[in-house]
């Protein structure tokens, strides 16, 4: 449960993004953290007036298994990246970009798997923001995988991490959100 004074104080800020349209796009809709994340954000975001929409992509085994190797390359272990994998990745992505058809203010994209949508985003919604939401370290990372995000990443206009260290060298406005627990916080 929400106390009252803390639900006032989400429905005033709301209010400040009563005409802004919200998309998330993700990978998946369970069976991870980040579908776990917006199972909760979307609706609270809509039940406060902010319209929120949420795009699974639309992908097969192979797209998943590429990603599975990059977000483990990502945080240090994984496979040489190859041409092969990188097509996969381009394709898929670019796939269900083009199936985007509405417009949006804000577009939240959450780990590497739809960042290559980006081309098509900034084409279509060019003064739309695009905050890249990253729920991985990025700390150690393998130099090809960090390499090929990268073509996407430093495209954005804003990352969001979940510690500072995460954050590796980004090249854009970086941003950290954590739920910081004292020893008197309710747990």
């Amino acid at each position: 449960m929400t106390g009252h004074d803390r639900l006032q104080r989400l429905r005033s800020l709301a209010e400040a993004l009563e005409d802004v349209r919200i998309l998330h796009v993700n990978s998946t809709a369970a069976g991870g953290g980040v579908a776990e994340l917006l199972r909760s954000i979307v609706p609270v975001c809509n039940d406060l007036a902010v319209d929120t929409d949420w795009l699974i992509m639309d992908a097969d085994d192979d797209f998943f298994e590429v990603t599975k190797a990059m977000h483990n390359a990502l945080q240090g272990r994984g496979p040489p990246l190859t041409e092969d994998m990188k097509a996969t990745y381009r394709a898929v992505t670019e796939r269900n970009a083009a199936e985007l058809e509405d417009m949006y203010d804000l577009v939240v994209v959450h780990d590497p798997q739809p960042l290559g949508m980006l081309d098509h985003i900034t084409e279509t919604m060019p003064s739309a923001p695009i905050v890249w939401r990253c729920h991985i370290d990025l700390t150690d990372p393998i130099g090809d995988y960090l390499a090929f995000v990268s073509e996407y990443t430093n495209r954005v206009d804003h990352a969001v991490f979940s510690r500072s260290s995460y954050a590796g060298d980004m090249e854009v406005p970086t941003s950290i959100i954590c739920r910081c627990q004292t020893s008197s916080s309710p747990r």
